[in-house]
């Protein structure tokens, strides 16, 4: 079992009563982009995240926790969709000013998640990241015997938040190897909206 498996648990809490938290006023926003280099990002007001990988590609990155980085903000993302490079600080890519970046194919916005507690999260992500104990897996549910590390990828990072906030998923834990691909947490998504609706009525 990985650890990131192990934080869920203790969310199970937001599903007993109610499948949000109270409306807050600082909406959830999703992206994610299904085509190219798939990926997923959230934001919370002014906090945006998402993970990469800090290298290119190897032979072992799918199943071995590597360093991670943060884009901090949408562009960056957007920008790594149309180099097709898997690292947004590599020296080698040309500059955001000489090319035009993907946005994300599919957004996503909440008004009914505990932004506080993802906001608390995201900052204890950026800080373990910063400190090199938080890494990143392609399939962050491979692990190893003696792997301590907490290890995400980008839709497992984005899903993770979504339930700290008290979003409600189809599963308590994606247990593929990779967890959850982008088109499946489209899939998530589009069903969490469907359910903030019934809230309204």
């Amino acid at each position: 079992m990985s650890v990131h498996t192990r934080l869920l648990p203790w969310m199970s809490l937001f599903t007993s009563r109610r499948l949000f938290s109270s409306s807050r006023a600082v909406p959830v926003r999703v992206y994610v982009w299904t085509a190219r280099i798939g990926h997923a990002a959230i934001e919370v007001g002014d906090h945006y995240l998402s993970i990469w990988p800090s290298n290119y590609p190897a032979a072992t990155m799918a199943t071995r926790p590597i360093k991670a980085i943060l884009a901090r903000e949408l562009k960056h993302d957007s920008y790594v969709q149309t180099v097709g490079k898997w690292s947004i600080y590599h020296p080698e890519m040309p500059k955001e000013k000489d090319i035009a970046s993907v946005p994300p194919d599919k957004k996503f916005e909440f008004n009914k998640l505990n932004t506080l507690l993802i906001k608390q999260e995201m900052q204890r992500i950026r800080v373990g990241i910063e400190a090199g104990h938080i890494l990143y897996q392609l399939c962050p549910n491979v692990t190893y015997k003696m792997q301590q590390q907490e290890v995400y990828n980008c839709t497992l990072l984005t899903s993770h938040l979504l339930r700290t906030g008290g979003g409600i998923f189809s599963q308590p834990v994606f247990r593929r190897p990779w967890g959850i691909t982008p088109k499946a947490l489209v899939e998530e998504l589009q069903q969490m909206q469907v359910e903030e609706e019934k809230l309204k009525l």
